[in-house]
């Protein structure tokens, strides 16, 4: 279950104000990509397994917030996802995990240029602990980061769709995720 503490104690020590925490991850209320300000929309924390093993929490940022997915699908304005992992995951599991879910999110006629699909795979890192990653939304492509360094940009509209899409669309990686990031309980 989703819970949320708001820590007005940040605001009044004069440090960023965290609008939500999750699993001992605290997000700030706010984030801001191309010069427009975002807001958190919801959080969601990624299990795997029966053992419900904790493998991530996310934050989805919007200009407005919505629990529409075809709404944010749909929009061209900025959107944020942030990425703070619990757990460390290899290369191989998390590439394995991404084509999974670019296979369920595209499925015909959907097609991706099987060398981008390549490429983006081979760019996907081994994970740690602690590891944050942010996927910038814009309408210029999405850019990737991961501990604050830029990692790639993806230009193509089909594919940057399709990767937000496997969090939000019609067939997401975690039903569960897409819930909670939507701002929607149980």
């Amino acid at each position: 279950m989703q819970t949320r503490h708001f820590t007005a104690a940040l605001v009044a020590a004069g440090l960023p104000a965290a609008a939500a925490e999750l699993s001992g991850i605290a997000l700030p209320d706010t984030q801001d990509v191309g010069g427009t300000h975002l807001v958190l929309n919801g959080m969601a924390l990624r299990t795997f397994s029966f053992l419900r093993l904790h493998i991530y929490v996310a934050g989805l940022y919007l200009a407005h917030r919505t629990s529409d997915p075809d709404t944010i699908l749909a929009s061209d304005q900025p959107k944020l996802i942030h990425f703070t992992f619990l757990r460390d995951v290899g290369r191989m599991q998390a590439r394995n995990a991404w084509r999974e879910s670019l296979d369920k999110s595209c499925s015909a006629p959907c097609q991706l240029p099987p060398s981008s699909v390549k490429a983006f795979l081979e760019s996907v890192p081994e994970i740690h602990a602690g590891d944050t990653s942010v996927f910038s939304f814009t309408p210029h492509g999405l850019d990737v980061s991961m501990n604050g360094h830029p990692v790639g940009r993806i230009e193509d509209p089909l594919f940057v769709h399709v990767v937000l899409s496997s969090f939000l669309g019609p067939h997401p990686t975690s039903p569960d995720v897409k819930r909670a990031l939507l701002g929607v309980s149980g």
